[in-house]
């Protein structure tokens, strides 16, 4: 990485905007890398302590500055930053976002790696800019993707669909734990080395070596959501991890969603899987659904496999559902944000599909018009609504 792309880390460091994956990246560069230790002691040098709490780690959320987004121009939709009145550090807040923009339209050329294209591209939807996905390797190489589907081989060479190679400086230390992250607003399709395909939802994770093991356990480590196809061979048990709760697999088809850590959701399509918590374990039969709860127990939980695998063909199907459930999918999918504090909008419930490839806006006014609300978008994707 260069000095560049340092700056951008430094900034959302500040701005407490990272990834926990970023963060423990960026965090460990500074502690073992004394050049960058010392560009980012520089970079700090520009902040005092007053502007790095108060500008950064935000005083009033309720008061958005008038001129400028600074959340906007990281790609994030956290709270609003206060109004400063004082113009020194304002002009500072001005200068790092200037040093994200510079770097995010002008695109680094780091050794050529079509990975390091981009940090961010621009959605075709909203007309914004968002991060790509990212690998973090076992070396703690940072490469952002600039396409959405991957493939390794059996010498730990990645490929994306056109053709293009991944490079990746330790591919021969194949055991090692590499993590791919995928931000808000898209997904990732990924094929290990063994032929076992993997679809990963919005705001998801996977951390995998790039070559699985030939005997014993084959393992990978999953945050968020997953679809995960696994190739059979009975002498080679496939295991998921999520926090807490193991899925053992021989081959088959299944989903596996862990947004909520107290709550693993697993839903079996073919083939047959074992759950495993502390205290139980639990074999799911083709078209069952289980829940792990705290990662103790393991209950049946009974939904429509159209209304779960939806995700992965870009629709997402309500039945019934509150609006705090729908806000869910819109933070994930969109970067947005229900905000309403009416009791008659809390007590509505909702019915129907919502497309990822489709505008907000269309969503919103079918939404409207069925649920008899009215809907306001604000900066940072705030979406206001209050009854008719």
């Amino acid at each position: 990485m260069n000095d560049d792309e340092y700056q951008i880390y430094f900034a959302e460091k500040l701005a407490n905007t990272l990834s926990e994956c970023e963060l423990e990246f960026i965090n460990r560069q500074i502690e073992e890398d004394l050049s960058v230790r010392m560009l980012w002691e520089n970079f700090c040098c520009n902040f005092s302590k007053e502007d790095q709490e108060e500008h950064f780690a935000r005083l009033d959320q309720n008061t958005p500055w008038d001129l400028i987004s600074f959340n906007e121009i990281l790609n994030t939709n956290k709270s609003n930053y206060p109004r400063s009145n004082n113009r020194n550090n304002f002009d500072k807040l001005l200068t790092v976002a200037a040093i994200i923009m510079a770097i995010i339209f002008i695109p680094p050329n780091i050794n050529s790696n079509p990975a390091n294209k981009n940090y961010s591209y621009t959605n075709g939807l909203a007309g914004k800019m968002v991060k790509r996905p990212f690998i973090v390797s076992a070396t703690h190489e940072v490469l952002y993707l600039p396409y959405h589907e991957l493939t390794f081989d059996n010498e730990g060479n990645g490929y994306f669909k056109n053709g293009e190679k991944l490079m990746l400086k330790n591919r021969h230390a194949g055991n090692g734990i590499n993590t791919l992250e995928v931000p808000k607003e898209q997904n990732f399709k990924l094929v290990l080395n063994d032929g076992s395909k993997i679809i990963l939802n919005s705001s998801s994770s996977i951390s995998f070596p790039l070559l699985l093991a030939t005997s014993g356990k084959r393992e990978i480590w999953v945050k968020g959501e997953a679809f995960i196809t696994v190739n059979k061979d009975p002498q080679r048990p496939f295991i998921v991890h999520t926090s807490g709760t193991d899925i053992q697999v021989l081959g088959t088809e299944f989903n596996v969603d862990s947004y909520d850590s107290t709550a693993i959701k697993v839903t079996l399509v073919t083939g047959s899987i074992k759950l495993l918590t502390k205290h139980q374990q639990k074999v799911l039969k083709p078209g069952h659904s289980a829940i792990a709860i705290n990662n103790t127990d393991i209950k049946d939980n009974n939904t429509d496999q159209k209304v779960t695998l939806s995700w992965k063909s870009d629709n997402y199907y309500f039945e019934n559902a509150a609006f705090f459930e729908i806000n869910e999918v819109l933070k994930k999918w969109y970067g947005a944000n229900l905000i309403y504090t009416d009791s008659l909008i809390t007590a509505k419930k909702f019915t129907g599909v919502i497309n990822r490839n489709q505008d907000l806006k269309f969503f919103l006014d079918n939404i409207a018009a069925t649920a008899d609300i009215k809907y306001t978008i604000a900066p940072n994707n705030l979406i206001y609504l209050k009854s008719n």
